[in-house]
């Protein structure tokens, strides 16, 4: 017996009772079957056995049924947590992304400056030689 069959949360756990209630009456919708009392102590013996097998393979079929829905309940968690760890890889990759973009347009600005910089640098050394070779004329 499993775990799962005592598992008052359990959609089976009624049938599993229904199972092992000992006052149930085990009877048939054929009007066709002979009456118990008719019947041999062999005979008797065998629809026991036959009854233990049933009551067996039912309550075999009900915790294979309470795992089933114990793992289809499961998976969907893991399930859940796998789009939501991915969900949160996404983000922070997004994030990440942002981040380089701010960096880029950062690089991309202090690297016009510098241009601006050295182009205005030169001009003026260009300027002051050319000052000087007009100064040196004169």
């Amino acid at each position: 017996m499993s775990m799962f069959a005592n598992n008052p949360k359990s959609s089976n756990s009624n049938r599993i009772r229904d199972i092992y209630n000992p006052n149930r009456e085990h009877s048939s919708d054929n009007d066709d079957m002979i009456s118990v009392s008719e019947l041999n102590k062999k005979q008797r013996q065998e629809i026991a056995q036959l009854r233990e097998k049933l009551t067996t393979a039912q309550i075999r079929v009900a915790t294979l049924e309470e795992r089933a829905i114990h793992n289809d309940t499961r998976n969907e968690d893991k399930l859940l947590r796998s789009e939501e760890r991915y969900r949160c890889q996404i983000q922070a990759q997004d994030m990440q992304i942002q981040e380089l973009k701010r960096l880029h347009r950062n690089i991309l600005s202090v690297g016009v400056v510098l241009v601006l910089f050295a182009l205005s640098r030169y001009r003026y050394i260009y300027s002051v030689k050319k000052w000087d070779q007009i100064s040196n004329i004169v």
